[in-house]
C-alpha cells in the first residue's frame, strides 16, 4: 500500500488507482507490462519469422498460419491454453533468453550485423499473422531513459529487428513456432546476467530456471 512518507519497496511501482484499475481488467497470467521514460509511437512490423534470417516464403506463412490458431488469452479466461512465451535478446551478451510461464527455458547464441554497434531498446508485441499470411504482425516501440535516444527521436524497431541473426535455424524455428497473439519480444544492449535477475531485497524477476 501506499504509506505517507515511505518510498516505495526496491522493485515496486505506484500507479494511478483509475489507471492500475483499467490495468488489472485487461491483464492476464504472462501480461507483460513495461514501464519507461520515454518512447516512441507504436509502429508496426512485419517480419516473416524474426529468428529466421532469409526464411523461404512458404515456411514463413507455414509459420504464421501455425501462430494464427493459437485464440489469444483473455483477462477473464480461467486458464490459459499454451505456455506464455516471452524473448529478450541481449546485444550485450550475444544470447537470446526465452521464458514460457516465467520460467527461463534456455540462452541461445545469436548474432548481430554490425555487432559493435549500438541497437536500443526495442519491444515488440505478436498481434498475429499479418494481413497476407505472409509473415508475422508485430507492434514495436522504442524505449529509453532520454527523449534524445537515437532509436527514441526516429523509430529504429523495424531495422533493429533485422540486425538478429539467429545461426541455429532448427533452434530459431522451434522458438518461433512457441509465439502466440500477445508474445513479447525485447531487445537490447544491456547485459542480462543471472545477478540482475533478483533484487536486492530478493525480490525475484525470473523465479527459477528449467532442468538442464
Amino acid at each position: 500500500g501506499n504509506l505517507p512518507g515511505y518510498p516505495a519497496s526496491h522493485g515496486c511501482i505506484r500507479l494511478p488507482m483509475k489507471f492500475s484499475a483499467l490495468l488489472y481488467e485487461v491483464t492476464h497470467l504472462g501480461t507483460v507490462v513495461i514501464i519507461a521514460d520515454e518512447r516512441t509511437q507504436p509502429a508496426s512490423v512485419v517480419h516473416p519469422g524474426i529468428l529466421l534470417p532469409g526464411v523461404a516464403d512458404a515456411e514463413a506463412r507455414t509459420l504464421a498460419g501455425h501462430v494464427g490458431k493459437k485464440k489469444p488469452h483473455g483477462p477473464w479466461d480461467a486458464e490459459v491454453h499454451y505456455p506464455v512465451a516471452s524473448v529478450v535478446i541481449s546485444r550485450a551478451d550475444r544470447k537470446a533468453y526465452v521464458t514460457r510461464d516465467g520460467v527461463l527455458e534456455g540462452a541461445y547464441p545469436v548474432g548481430f550485423v554490425n555487432p559493435s554497434r549500438s541497437i536500443g531498446t526495442h519491444v515488440y508485441s505478436l498481434v498475429g499473422p499479418a494481413a497476407d499470411g505472409s509473415g508475422l504482425a508485430w507492434l514495436a516501440f522504442g524505449i529509453g531513459k532520454s527523449r534524445k535516444d537515437a532509436h527514441v527521436v526516429k523509430w529504429q524497431g523495424d531495422a533493429a529487428m533485422k540486425r538478429i541473426v539467429f545461426r541455429d535455424k532448427g533452434r530459431a524455428l522451434a522458438i518461433a513456432r512457441s509465439f502466440h497473439p500477445g508474445t513479447t519480444l525485447l531487445l537490447t544492449d544491456a547485459p542480462a546476467p543471472p545477478t540482475t535477475r533478483r533484487t536486492p531485497d530478493g525480490f525475484s524477476v525470473i523465479t527459477s530456471e528449467r532442468p538442464a
